[in-house]
């Protein structure tokens, strides 16, 4: 009964299914292409690990499906057929195509290959399973696909980065696929994003950027203009703060128009947000985030913040709301900011950091990168994402890590230490062929440092630290390798 379902389905009249012939609006109605009974929909799926997109090669070889992508194009669209029809529901039959309309297929019916061609029988159908238990399911929701023969399940190779097979014999983090519903076709960066990220890919290895935060919106421009004072130079990365309390919250547009300014002006620009918890408004002091006595939430209130729909949920994405309308006046403006949220992810001080794995501080950055990128259509920011440099960075880079579809950059803030062989060796190995950058530190680095190290993107003083660091100022402004406002190319 399936297989002959799955012929009309794909078949029809000598037509395949594509992504075109599925109403994007939900559930298909009933067409020649389907038999009665039997929906379908336009999907997109990624890991929960390490954020890669499901593709297709479009080759009938093991290696077809692969979670590799980033953005999706139409090879990153999959049409998903329920077999049973109605709602889409925890335990479903169904069965996926790619583009071109080849069908998935589990080898042997599973425990091996995942392969795509053209109809052969039952190991085409899959049952489909909602991590988070019965019910319907919805985009952003976690899922698994069990074989036919019911003992293995879909499973991407570490999480994502290679094949996707069929043989795990549980639905654990490798098979664990986040779904979006009705997918679309990921827009091009804008064209400012663009000519930032291929400037400093052609830098690599070349030169670093200079860079430096300012602390207070209500004076945007004081620390950055005292180290021009001190150096001759103007830094290359201007970097301000959305914030917290009165002076920074209320302060907002005028650090937004010194951010147009800089950017006017040649340089690479920044945007951070320390914020308050979300129990509360914005309006705390740094007590309250990462002084004396920093607020916390816990087990139970954080799985509500990172639960879709929940009132904590929809408390951060409300602040999301407000940061968006000055994004977007930037992107109006044609300015494509780095922004660099939920800094220090591995550092427990802050409400929003310590907390590992799939659910924890990692997923509170996918949800704002989703919510601004695929909801407020913020296509120009230029995504930052950053741990400190603890004793344990070697796994941190891997428990805090949101995945590579998640971030352009991967900073390290270096404190602890200074600037060792081996910090730079844990960037450079979970970043791959992406860029590193020091997202902030206490100490400049010397042009020696930066000589052994020359991958770092850009290097960013952090603006308590500026008066002790004047004489190392001075050299490594005046070094070869550092890149200040005056040598960039304007955007």
């Amino acid at each position: 009964m399936r297989r002959a379902l799955l012929v009309a389905v794909l078949a029809g009249c000598g037509a395949q299914v594509a992504p075109a012939e599925v109403d994007a609006s939900g559930p298909s109605a009933p067409d020649a292409n389907l038999p009665p009974g039997a929906t379908a929909r336009t999907i997109a799926l990624r890991t929960t690990i390490t954020g890669h997109r499901l593709s297709a090669s479009g080759a009938s070889d093991a290696t077809a499906i692969r979670a590799t992508a980033v953005a999706v194009s139409s090879a990153e669209l999959f049409t998903l057929v329920d077999l049973d029809g109605g709602d889409l529901v925890d335990g479903d039959a169904v069965q996926l195509a790619t583009h071109d309309g080849a069908q998935w297929t589990a080898v042997g019916g599973g425990g091996s290959a995942l392969t795509v061609g053209p109809i052969a029988d039952d190991t085409q159908t899959f049952h489909l399973h909602r991590i988070a238990g019965p019910g319907s399911i919805a985009s952003g929701d976690a899922i698994a696909f069990g074989a036919r023969d019911g003992v293995h399940y879909v499973s991407a190779i570490d999480g994502g980065g290679g094949a996707v097979t069929v043989d795990a014999p549980h639905a654990r983090e490798w098979e664990m696929f986040e779904v979006t519903l009705d997918a679309t076709v990921t827009p091009p960066p804008s064209g400012a994003k663009a000519k930032v990220l291929a400037f400093l890919a052609a830098q690599r290895g070349q030169h670093v950027l200079a860079g430096q935060h300012d602390k207070y919106n209500g004076d945007p421009q004081g620390a950055t203009n005292q180290v021009a004072a001190i150096t001759g130079k103007v830094p290359a990365l201007y970097s301000a703060d959305f914030g917290f309390g009165a002076e920074m919250v209320d302060n907002r547009a005028t650090m937004i128009a010194a951010i147009k300014d800089q950017w006017a002006k040649g340089a690479v620009v920044q945007l951070m947000y320390h914020t308050c918890v979300p129990t509360r408004d914005e309006y705390c002091g740094w007590d309250d985030i990462g002084g004396a006595n920093p607020a916390h939430l816990d087990d139970a209130s954080w799985n509500q913040l990172v639960t879709d729909g929940t009132a904590l949920n929809q408390a951060w994405k409300a602040r999301l709301d407000t940061l968006a309308g000055f994004l977007a006046d930037l992107k109006a403006a044609g300015v494509a900011p780095l922004f660099r949220p939920l800094h220090e992810m591995n550092q427990g001080v802050f409400w929003w950091g310590g907390r590992g794995g799939p659910n924890g501080t990692r997923k509170l950055f996918q949800i704002t990168h989703d919510y601004l990128v695929n909801v407020k259509g913020l296509d120009n920011i230029i995504w930052v994402w950053d741990v400190q440099d603890f004793g344990s960075l070697a796994t941190d880079v891997n428990d805090y890590n949101p995945g590579a579809a998640y971030y352009d950059i991967a900073a390290l803030d270096i404190y602890d230490g200074g600037y060792s062989a081996a910090k730079y060796a844990a960037m450079k190995q979970v970043a791959g062929t992406g860029l590193i950058a020091v997202g902030e530190c206490a100490t400049v680095p010397t042009p020696a440092e930066l000589d052994a190290q020359p991958d770092w993107s850009f290097f960013m003083l952090w603006p308590d630290f500026i008066d002790q660091n004047q004489g190392g100022l001075q050299t490594t402004y005046a070094a070869p390798r550092v890149l200040t406002r005056d040598e960039l190319p304007g955007w």
